[in-house]
């Protein structure tokens, strides 16, 4: 009887899971690129992260983490992209596309990123912010973004 329980729990795990990990990919997604090393995303509805690999979406609110030694990077709609550094964390905070224009947002809590930026139509934005209200918001260029951690 304890074993029918047991798989009847993990069977709602799993279930739930599916729920909460299965989204339908907008078209104002962007797309993980992993070039070495593990990266995990955070569905903006769960705070657990779980692996993922080249091209897994990427949609507003989810947070990105990269593993020791890796490098990855995000793709955005219209071409432009964030690389991350090992040990970096990032929420893409807005990710919106309309006839008005592209909304990209990134908040970086951790490590070190490299944006670059495709000429923005009028009406679009690109912009990172850091953990202590630090921001870049840019128009067409690129740039590096680092958020360090200073011991006690």
């Amino acid at each position: 009887m304890v074993l029918a329980g047991l798989i009847v729990v993990v069977v709602a795990a799993v279930i739930a899971g599916a729920f909460v990990f299965a989204r339908p990919i907008p078209a104002e997604a962007a797309s993980v690129q992993v070039v070495k090393g593990s990266v995990r995303v955070a569905p903006s509805n769960a705070r657990i992260f779980i692996p993922v690999k080249t091209g897994a979406p990427v949609h507003a609110g989810d947070h990105v983490k990269t593993g020791p030694q890796t490098r990855a990077q995000i793709r955005y709609p219209g071409g432009s992209i964030t690389r991350l550094d090992s040990d970096t964390e990032v929420v893409v905070s807005q990710l919106a596309v309309s006839k008005a224009g592209t909304q990209i947002q990134v908040q970086q809590l951790a490590g070190s990123t490299w944006n670059k930026v495709n000429a923005l139509l009028k009406g679009s934005s690109f912009k990172v912010t850091g953990p202590t209200g630090t921001s870049a918001e840019v128009r067409g260029t690129e740039f590096e973004f680092k958020v360090v951690t200073r011991g006690g």
